[in-house]
């Protein structure tokens, strides 16, 4: 039997991390402390409407037993990283919460709960004036600057979490896997649930070995662009990484057609990534059938003709002045008739009311 004496207590740590790595403040405060922590922190900065705002990540640790806490310095916790970070590997504890400066102090003057699913970075990329021209808004009161917080790059799937780097390899990489995954979309054999954009931190330095590793499984071996690759496990970092980070894009891998035209036009690299002519095809005849219009944003590579643009056309001028209901008819009946035509198999599952999710679980998988 223990005693009140021999309990663990629980405690958090709170960070204040600048883009230098560096802690510039710290806290050991009871959990649940984090939206008084952030409270505090956004206080003094709202009132500066021409002041930048530095890039500085507010950070809580969670902790079952307090005495496991690395020890506070009297004088300079700077490097407070350096103690807390082996701790927290080895123990396997992660982030409970992150929330960048520059978003609290954007949800406190749009009066947006910072720990909220609206006060979310991704969210917030969404909101018509966090943004303008790539920029944040709000007359200089949340600014861009060009020091940023030192980041990887981290794209989420339910095999782990592949990591790049800002360098020319990293960018490369990067492109490459986007293409193909791009090339692949529609292949049940190849395909993921979902895949998430985030930036995690490069401190974490545990996973620096998992940086860039599609760059020497496809680049340095020089593997056409058709060829299949599955990735092995070990390039993965695991999916707890990007809890120390901020999501950017969420994309749905469905193999529908609106989520391929999401996927090859929604990522900031989209006109370096390249649509077959099939994948066109298969696309616009899905979306067709799907949503009873005719996908907008997408274009084959090397400036192919549509093969469905004039007839397209000729359907959108017929029904020019009827009912939207009878246009759409059109558009599906169109889209149905040359799926059947063209991609039998694809006409076939929707025909057996087969649901990309049955497909996908009827289907062998080779693990990309």
């Amino acid at each position: 039997m223990f005693s009140d004496y021999d309990t663990p207590t629980p405690a958090s740590v709170y960070l204040i991390i600048n883009p230098d790595q560096k802690v510039e403040y710290l806290r050991l405060f009871d959990c649940g402390w984090l939206f008084s922590f952030i409270e505090q922190e956004v206080s003094a900065y709202r009132l500066c409407k021409d002041r930048d705002i530095p890039d500085n990540w507010l950070m809580e640790y969670r902790f079952k037993d307090q005495s496991l806490i690395p020890p506070f310095s009297n004088t300079d916790n700077g490097d407070y990283l350096s103690r807390l970070l082996p701790v927290t590997n080895s123990l396997g504890i992660w982030p409970s919460n992150v929330v960048r400066l520059r978003d609290a102090v954007f949800c406190h003057k749009m009066h947006i709960e910072p720990l909220s699913e609206q006060g979310s970075h991704d969210v917030l990329l969404n909101h018509p004036h966090f943004t303008s021209s790539s920029n944040y808004y709000d007359d200089k009161l949340v600014k861009e600057g060009n020091y940023q917080f030192p980041c990887w790059k981290a794209l989420e799937s339910e095999r782990g979490v592949l990591l790049f780097s800002e360098t020319e390899n990293g960018k490369l990489a990067f492109r490459k896997y986007w293409q193909y995954l791009t090339d692949h979309f529609f292949d049940p054999k190849f395909h993921i649930e979902f895949l998430n954009e985030y930036h995690v931190p490069k401190f974490m330095d545990p996973y620096a070995g998992h940086v860039d590793r599609f760059y020497d499984l496809r680049i340095k071996r020089s593997i056409e662009r058709e060829s299949i690759t599955p990735i092995p496990q070990e390039f993965f970092a695991p999916r707890e990484l990007v809890r120390t980070g901020f999501c950017q894009q969420r994309f749905d891998m469905t193999p529908t057609g609106k989520n391929y035209e999401l996927f090859a036009v929604g990522m900031h690299i989209y006109k370096e990534i390249k649509v077959t002519l099939d994948n066109y095809r298969l696309a616009s005849l899905l979306h067709l059938c799907e949503c009873g219009e005719p996908i907008h944003h997408l274009s084959p590579e090397k400036h192919q003709q549509c093969p469905y643009e004039a007839d397209l056309n000729a359907i959108r001028e017929k029904f020019y002045n009827k009912p939207s209901e009878e246009q759409e008819k059109a558009y599906r009946e169109y889209g149905e008739k040359h799926l059947k035509e063209e991609f039998p198999l694809y006409w076939q599952k929707i025909a057996e009311h087969q649901t990309p999710e049955q497909e996908k679980a009827t289907t062998p998988k080779i693990k990309i």
